[in-house]
């Protein structure tokens, strides 16, 4: 069964396959969004940043500090590698539910999948708990975490909306990477930081996701299906 909140896990895969891959959605499907809530001049956290384009993509459209962590050391090497001393553009190895940076240090972070990674791992509520609070922590007041997530709104607003936080949530969602324009959204943008007004913004009708709800609840997300295929093949 794979252990998508293990460092090993990922060590594993990106020895394997060092080639880079986006999760759900490239720079162009949320680049109005990110637009939106996070100015050029930022200090911008990446977290579980693995070996996607979007860091890249990102400080090619003018973003000049990025910092980048991973949980797994041999993609933090290979991008390391890969991008060099290039100006703004750092890498560490980090766990996102213990960040070794100050309080209050930066004005925003996006997550892309991240979440989703960790709740398809041991303990899953507790560490998306704990990696919240840390993003919390780091967070200037007035900054913003994104999330870019597989889940319904719903789910993931049960981890985001809590009052220790202080965070006003704004959803948004986006078409599935190539999907067609009829396509339901796939994807789902939460937007959260004390200076936000809490909407929801979706191109469909609520109705369509509830069409959703039973898939979703069976299977979380795809990381968990994913998870429940190699419990079987095992």
């Amino acid at each position: 069964m794979a252990q998508y909140g293990k460092a090993s896990y990922w060590d594993d895969r990106y020895t394997k396959d060092p080639e880079p891959f986006d999760w759900y959605q490239r720079y162009d499907g949320i680049k109005d969004i990110l637009g939106t809530y996070i100015k050029k001049e930022d200090q911008i956290l990446m977290s579980g940043a693995g070996n996607s384009r979007l860091s890249e993509d990102m400080a090619t459209d003018g973003y000049r500090s990025l910092f980048n962590i991973d949980i797994s050391k041999v993609v933090v090497e290979q991008m390391v590698a890969k991008t060099g001393d290039r100006m703004g553009f750092e890498w560490k190895q980090m766990d996102a539910t213990s960040l070794d940076f100050a309080d209050e240090n930066f004005d925003a972070v996006v997550d892309k999948a991240l979440m989703d990674s960790l709740l398809c791992g041991e303990g899953s509520t507790a560490n998306v708990n704990k990696m919240c609070a840390e993003v919390s922590r780091v967070l200037k007041p007035k900054g913003v975490y994104i999330v870019i997530s597989y889940g319904i709104p719903d789910n993931r607003l049960s981890y985001l909306e809590n009052k220790d936080f202080n965070w006003s949530v704004t959803v948004k969602t986006v078409r599935k990477f190539r999907a067609p324009r009829h396509a339901v959204p796939l994807h789902v943008v939460c937007c959260c930081g004390t200076g936000l007004t809490t909407t929801i913004t979706t191109t469909t009708s609520r109705g369509l996701w509830s069409r959703r709800r039973w898939f979703d609840c069976l299977v979380l997300n795809r990381w968990v299906l994913c998870c429940a295929i190699g419990w079987i093949l095992d």
